[in-house]
């Protein structure tokens, strides 16, 4: 009875052990956790701390950081640490071992643009393997091409746009941060445009927005300064700032082409409100001045007291000194020139953009 009792016991016994073990080893190689808690070698791999491997960073000092603490017990006179084409031990000053990690700071001799490559040599006892990690370094600004206009453009065609693409070697640009001033009358008459403005067009890489909208001022064959400042975008693991581009553009306006300039004799005022426009401008001049509105080209599309042309007709209302233009579909936008002729002869031109 007792002999049958232990041989129950034993067969019990080796079924459960059985069943543990097949499950238990079944659960390792689902999970694949088995081979890396008992794999003696991964366990003394070194570890890389700083920076995360395949990362760009704008830091041309990176430091290095790589964990042995696994790799026990360490040889520190076997250590050699190979950066790109140089060679490191700790009795280089850039190479210390600190509480089991190995830290490396390039000093003076900073990383160029490009890949970084680093491979720790095998430590006898520790591990046979060379080891290599890499990671890329971006100091280089973004960059500014196809700037537009690319000749100068004519007083007479200030609707024209400031068009450019901006690029980067590596990173994104941070579109946020896009500024542009134009300056203008020696810095007397100037405007910036950010990347939030409603009337800027981003269609990465390419910024846009109408000269006209920056409501500068441009007159015969004046320098105006085109200043672009943008950073690109690191990785949140990157603890050093940006690249910055600041770079400016120089215009130059042309004369006019129409034989029409815009000048107002000091003893007469002439206004346009809004400039520019999308539907309608209200023109205010003296009393008894007759209005028109001409094309960039000198041709006449509109005169007052209203009388539409057959070309490009709109409707021109007076009242009193003031005059509504109201454009009609057959005229597009563009730039015109609205001038006032004053009893005496003397006339004020004025430039306005109608934006549809």
């Amino acid at each position: 009875m007792k002999m049958r009792r232990w041989i129950a016991v034993l067969v019990l016994t080796f079924v459960f052990v059985s069943y543990s073990s097949d499950n238990i080893n079944s659960r390792y190689i689902e999970n694949n956790d088995a081979p890396k808690t008992l794999n003696k070698d991964i366990l003394d791999d070194p570890i890389l701390i700083n920076p995360p491997e395949d990362c760009i960073t704008t830091c041309v000092d990176e430091e290095i950081w790589i964990n042995l603490s696994d790799c026990a017990p360490i040889d520190t006179t076997a250590i050699v640490l190979r950066v790109n084409d140089d060679i490191y031990t700790l009795s280089d000053c850039e190479l210390i071992f600190f509480q089991d990690t190995l830290l490396f700071r390039p000093g003076p001799l900073e990383f160029e643009t490009g890949l970084v490559r680093f491979c720790l040599d095998p430590l006898p006892g520790s591990f046979s393997d060379t080891i290599c990690w890499q990671f890329y370094v971006d100091s280089e600004n973004p960059l500014i091409t196809n700037f537009e206009p690319s000749i100068n453009p004519s007083i007479d065609d200030t609707g024209f746009v400031i068009s450019f693409d901006i690029t980067d070697l590596m990173l994104p640009i941070d579109s946020s941060t896009i500024h542009v001033e134009i300056i203008n009358n020696d810095n007397s008459d100037t405007n910036d445009v950010y990347y939030s403005d409603a009337f800027i067009s981003w269609a990465n890489p390419t910024f846009s927005f109408p000269a006209a909208m920056t409501e500068v001022t441009f007159d015969y064959e004046e320098s105006v300064l085109v200043r672009i400042r943008v950073r690109d975008l690191p990785p949140v693991t990157c603890y050093c700032s940006a690249n910055l581009l600041d770079t400016t553009i120089c215009i130059v306006i042309a004369d006019s082409g129409s034989g029409i300039k815009e000048s107002i004799p000091s003893s007469f005022s002439l206004s346009t409100y809004p400039n520019p426009f999308n539907s309608a401008v209200t023109i205010s001049a003296p009393e008894g001045a007759e209005v028109e509105v001409f094309d960039v080209n000198g041709r006449k599309i509109v005169e007052s007291p209203l009388a539409p042309l057959n070309k490009g007709g709109a409707e021109c209302n007076e009242v009193g000194g003031s005059f509504t233009w109201t454009p009609d579909e057959t005229v597009g936008s563009g730039v015109y020139l609205v001038r006032a002729r004053f009893e005496g002869g003397e006339t004020a031109t004025k430039r306005v953009v109608y934006l549809k």
